[in-house]
């Protein structure tokens, strides 16, 4: 891509760490290096704080990929002091889990721990799936079972995803389900993919499972309607 004025100003279109972030992905480190110091520079002279931390996670990544971890911890330190004036949960939770990521190769569980843990209440809020798993992943290699997958509760429901996820219980279909509790089907759809990041599972299926096995007495004879 040859290089354009405008789409080079940190503040134009968010793409360079994704740039970076695929360079890394597929061992360009040498070209990654390269790219980054520019857009670093550019960034800092510009005092464009959401492009200095991302392109701060993308050179942690970058480091620890080159086996320079203190290099890479400084890096995320330095992204974090910037994300910490930006309301972007997003971006944190991806460096939260690039930094836990580093700290539980480097060997320090605990301090990747609390990085992955933080990381995955962000996506599970935001119902980031495939980030969700990668931090999962992660937190099962620190010895740690996901908090999402450790058991249905019915508190961390709003009263209409309780009636649905009771009613699911019972073996209802969507359609069948909008016309007991009076909603639509696209609503019914809804509430299940927020059940799904909620409770930790990907299925209709997996949901049942973990009714039937927590929770016996919520699938009994009433509908569940609130």
């Amino acid at each position: 891509m040859l290089p354009r004025e405008a789409i080079e100003e940190p503040g134009f279109w968010p793409w360079h760490h994704l740039y970076a972030d695929a360079l890394i992905n597929t061992g360009r480190l040498e070209e990654a290096e390269s790219f980054l110091r520019v857009r670093e520079d550019l960034a800092a002279r510009r005092h464009h704080r959401s492009t200095i931390a991302r392109l701060s996670r993308s050179r942690g990544r970058l480091e620890a990929a080159a086996g320079r971890t203190p290099a890479a911890l400084a890096a995320f330190q330095l992204g974090a002091h910037h994300l910490e004036h930006l309301s972007l949960p997003f971006d944190q939770a991806k460096h939260d889990l690039a930094w836990g990521q580093v700290l539980r190769r480097d060997g320090r569980r605990r301090l990747a721990a609390e990085r992955l843990r933080r990381a995955a209440e962000v996506f599970t809020t935001l119902q980031a799936r495939p980030f969700l798993d990668r931090t999962e992943r992660e937190l099962t290699a620190c010895g740690l079972l996901p908090a999402s997958r450790k058991g249905y509760d019915l508190n961390r429901l709003t009263p209409h995803e309780v009636a649905v996820a009771n009613l699911v219980g019972r073996g209802m279909t969507n359609r069948q389900i909008a016309a007991e509790i009076m909603i639509s089907v696209k609503t019914v759809q809804a509430h299940l993919t927020k059940i799904y990041a909620k409770v930790g599972v990907a299925s209709r299926a997996e949901l049942m499972v973990k009714i039937h096995q927590n929770h016996p007495q919520s699938v009994g004879g009433t509908s569940g309607t609130p």
